[in-house]
């Protein structure tokens, strides 16, 4: 009903988009500044997505060949085990630590432009870095600008790296 997505907007509004848009507003210098993670994420070939729920184990049944995308959840298991080929964050809150522990790290790290400032600093220290920008109404302006093509992900690093899979 319209009340109840009026109440989940003006919610999201309160809560996340005054982080996000601070994150959004660093990251766009580091962005502008770094012109090898300005590339187009490319995945070819069979790829697994890893998420970090309960099924977030066996990781031997992967086979060769497969393009492993992990989220920020899912990357201390994995990354105990094998490094991903891709480790995607979108947290608007800081997940360095993590990062900084990680036992093989990825060939890449994707962020989502709205990440924290002390998880994009981590992960420049840890991979390579591609940034991704999420298809939303408030950064249309930031799509139009750059000229690239958003990813339709919803809120989530599993469906932004589903979406690159795609």
């Amino acid at each position: 009903d319209h009340a109840g997505t009026r109440q989940v907007t003006d919610a999201f509004v309160r809560h996340r988009l005054r982080p996000i848009i601070l994150a959004v507003t660093r990251n766009l210098k580091r962005l502008s500044q770094d012109r090898e993670a300005r590339k187009i994420l490319g995945v070819s070939g069979a790829a697994c997505v890893v998420g970090g729920g309960p099924s977030c184990r066996d990781f031997d049944r992967i086979g060769d060949g497969v393009a492993v995308l992990a989220v920020n959840t899912s990357g201390p298991k994995i990354c105990q085990e094998r490094s991903p080929d891709v480790l995607c964050i979108r947290e608007v809150v800081p997940v360095d630590e993590q990062l900084r522990n990680l036992k093989h790290p990825p060939k890449l790290i994707v962020l989502d432009i709205g990440t924290a400032k002390e998880t994009v600093d981590a992960a420049y220290e840890t991979a390579p870095v591609a940034w991704a920008i999420p298809a939303q109404t408030h950064l249309a302006w930031l799509i139009r600008l750059l000229e690239v093509r958003p990813f339709y992900s919803g809120e989530s690093a599993l469906t932004m790296s589903v979406s690159f899979t795609e």
